[in-house]
């Protein structure tokens, strides 16, 4: 996992300079803390990682398999 505090650097990271990455993508049934538990996507991690998404101009899309109305409240916490 990584610790929000860490977010920005990993982000990069992992991007780098490549032009391959045009996204990120928000998988919430494989969020660690769990569907049921805690926060989901919108816990700091995941909010620190929408942040920097948008400040490294990447649009985040959501794998919301089991249907969008099961993770409205976190998708519009980290647009919040």
């Amino acid at each position: 996992a990584v610790l929000p505090a860490n977010v920005p650097a990993w982000m990069e990271q992992q991007t780098g300079n490549s032009s391959n990455y045009v996204g990120l993508r928000f998988n919430p049934l494989m969020w660690p803390e769990g569907r049921f538990r805690g926060k989901g996507m919108a816990d700091e991690t995941g909010k620190a990682m929408f942040r920097q998404a948008g400040q490294l101009g990447l649009p985040v899309a959501f794998m919301t398999f089991t249907g969008l109305g099961t993770f409205r409240s976190e998708i519009a916490e980290l647009m919040e």
